[in-house]
């Protein structure tokens, strides 16, 4: 199975190294409204600022992954922002922050089949009628925003690890999945990387745990300077991780599920 993977950015110089290391879709974070504020308590989280106008740009050096947008949530200006993104060379259009299916569907007759649609879950009032959202017809992908979905639990949970490691989650992806809509769940970094809070390896595994086919490359795979990084060999190496998780046994992938929660408790979220 092939795995998909995203990237944010305004840089026609790193999409095209992106591009080039066989990243699938690339595009702008359009994403503000709002979301400031619902993340004042998130530390190291950096909104992006990107503009519509920027995605020329980003497109024309592209020459085999899809042009790709996150809009702002649902709002007054929504049409005018999809429009202009279509205008320009958008593929694949990403909702994030709904939370009622009025805004879903809003959003699939906005596109009217022009781009792929993918639905952003990051808040329980979408998970509690996500049966509903996902009988709209015309959405193509689900893809879970770890964050916001842990800061809409509140204090039930510690952040977006004990999102990851969860129960919810994996409902979640089961529920998704027997509609045959695709399951994309949250960012990776780097399989290799030593400059997170948690082993690179228990967290890759998580993805084929819970039948993840695609994810957005985060801020830390770039770190700290994506110019000093052989991003076509950490890509491949990403793949070939995730590829060797998903041969692994049910059993094998729990005991790695088990072994994050401790290093979540101990070393995450002391």
């Amino acid at each position: 199975m092939h795995f998909t993977l995203t990237l944010f950015t305004n840089d026609p110089d790193l999409a095209a190294a992106a591009d080039r290391a066989g990243v699938d879709r690339i595009g702008l974070d359009l994403d503000h409204i709002g979301k400031h504020e619902r993340q004042l308590q998130l530390t190291g989280n950096r909104i992006n600022r990107h503009r519509p106008e920027q995605l020329e740009a980003v497109r024309d050096r592209l020459t085999s992954a899809a042009a790709f947008c996150r809009t702002n949530p649902i709002h007054p200006g929504s049409a005018d922002e999809i429009e202009q993104v279509l205008r320009l060379g958008a593929q694949v259009l990403m909702l994030p922050m709904f939370r009622a299916t009025d805004e879903v569907q809003t959003f699939v007759d906005l596109v009217a089949g022009r781009a792929r649609v993918v639905l952003l879950l990051e808040h329980m009032d979408a998970v509690r009628v996500l049966g509903e959202i996902l009988a709209i017809p015309g959405i193509d992908e689900i893809h879970v925003g770890l964050n916001d979905l842990a800061l809409s639990l509140g204090e039930a949970v510690a952040g977006r690890w004990d999102v990851l490691n969860g129960e919810l989650l994996a409902r979640i992806s089961r529920q998704v999945r027997s509609t045959g809509v695709p399951f994309h769940l949250g960012g990776l970094g780097r399989s290799r990387q030593n400059d997170i809070p948690l082993p690179s390896d228990l967290v890759y595994a998580q993805w084929p745990r819970l039948g993840a086919s695609g994810a957005i490359l985060a801020q830390v795979f770039f770190r700290p300077d994506w110019r000093e990084i052989d991003l076509s060999a950490e890509v491949e190496a990403s793949r070939r991780r995730l590829s060797e998780f998903s041969a692994m046994s049910s059993e094998d992938l729990e005991q790695a599920r088990i072994a994050l929660q401790w290093w979540i408790r101990h070393v995450a979220n002391p």
